[in-house]
């Protein structure tokens, strides 16, 4: 039954609902057995926490444990009694950050509806300046750590955060600029600002473009030991303007 629950919980990654609800594990919006399914997952492989403590403080006792997964499903299927209390203004408060973040990621590997399919996820990684992938690969912009703290960007033409994000939503995945004041530019800095591992600024970074190798077919064989650059774009329209 173990495996069933963590297995099924794996198949989806949290969302980033619109409203919290105390027991809403998953972050789908609803209250179902999927949040026990997350809960799960979490207490016993390894699953990822949920946005906030006071969301899977299930039975409100200032505690998180497996009686609060329990308690869920007691609640759905087997008491009349038994309710799952809402979220109080103070739980709320503490949940205001960490929701803000998480839309943010949720952002950052999801395609904007207004763009071309292209998503930051792409071609950055969330680890270090160098860092690749899990997979190995290596992306084809900088991993974003301590990306909120850096003096500059793009080779020291941009100055504001977000600016650069502006940068790479309008000329690499052809969506409108955000205003630093709207809700989704906000998101995106609370999960570009989380992303930090030091506590003093860092130095900004540079970079440069390649024209690609000269190949023909006695080269052909040499390709195997290079790294494919995992960002393409369907039109190269901006270089470096």
């Amino acid at each position: 039954m173990l495996t069933w629950f963590t297995q099924a919980s794996l198949q989806s990654q949290q969302a980033a609902p619109a409203v919290l609800l105390r027991g809403d594990a998953n972050g789908n919006g609803r209250l179902e057995i999927g949040d026990a399914q997350y809960l799960l997952d979490y207490f016993f492989s390894e699953g990822r926490p949920a946005i906030c403590p006071p969301v899977t403080d299930i039975n409100h006792n200032g505690r998180i444990n497996i009686t609060d997964a329990i308690f869920l499903l007691q609640a759905l299927f087997v008491s009349n009694v038994l309710s799952i209390d809402p979220l109080e203004a103070g739980e709320l408060a503490q949940c205001a950050e960490p929701l803000s973040i998480r839309r943010g990621a949720a952002r950052f590997f999801q395609p904007d509806p207004l763009g071309n399919g292209l998503h930051c996820g792409l071609c950055h990684g969330i680890g270090s300046a160098a860092g690749g992938d899990a997979a190995g690969g290596l992306p084809a912009g900088y991993g974003l750590g301590d990306a909120a703290h850096r003096p500059s960007y793009f080779n020291g033409r941009v100055e504001g955060l977000v600016e650069a994000l502006n940068q790479c939503r309008v000329y690499w995945m052809e969506a409108p600029a955000l205003d630093p004041r709207e809700q989704a530019c906000l998101e995106y800095l609370a999960f570009l600002e989380s992303l930090e591992t030091s506590e003093t600024s860092v130095p900004a970074l540079s970079y440069r473009v390649e024209p690609p190798p000269v190949m023909g077919p006695a080269k052909g064989g040499s390709c195997r030991g290079l790294r494919i650059v995992r960002c393409s774009l369907r039109e190269l329209s901006w270089s470096l303007r």
